[in-house]
């Protein structure tokens, strides 16, 4: 990787089955603290990434959405509620779903295709929950994995909702 990237950016790069580089993107900006954890490409070939925003006159992280077309070019970035997104995926509906975090709680929220906000909860256990992974379900809900430090050590966990979120 090049360290001639500015802070506060993120990296992306494609590459081919061989490792050569197809293009490479830096996506954030140095006037915020953002990280992106998660990328997946989407059913158009295009990418959507989740992370957090922070920007440099507010503490606040706030679930961050950044959707690119195939070229990496920004198509669209959203910030949505306070926490840190984790992972992304698509919906069925074209819309996406993103587990994270705000302590002590694990999130969710599902988004339209263009990343506005449909619907948000939030789930409490005994003591700081992590939500890291999510997926859609068969039957239209969702099933988020995570970890807890509830019970005096580290646990995971599995959260199972209905298509509105609700467990």
């Amino acid at each position: 990787f090049n360290s001639n990237f500015p802070e506060n950016t993120n990296y992306l790069l494609k590459i081919d089955s061989e490792g050569n580089e197809i293009w490479n993107k830096t996506i954030g900006s140095v006037a915020s603290n953002n990280i992106l954890y998660s990328v997946l490409q989407t059913n158009d070939g295009s990418y959507i990434m989740t992370g957090f925003h922070t920007s440099a006159s507010n503490s606040e992280r706030n679930v961050w959405l950044v959707k690119t077309n195939s070229q990496g070019d920004v198509d669209w970035s959203q910030m949505g509620v306070v926490g840190t997104g984790q992972d992304t995926k698509q919906t069925q509906d074209g819309g996406f779903i993103t587990t994270g975090y705000e302590y002590p709680n694990v999130l969710l929220h599902k988004t339209n295709a263009q990343g506005q906000i449909e619907w948000s909860k939030s789930y409490i256990g005994g003591g700081n929950n992590y939500g890291k992974s999510v997926q859609e379900t068969e039957d239209g809900g969702f099933i988020i994995t995570g970890y807890t430090d509830c019970c005096g050590g580290w646990q995971a966990f599995l959260i199972k909702t209905d298509s509105g979120g609700n467990t």
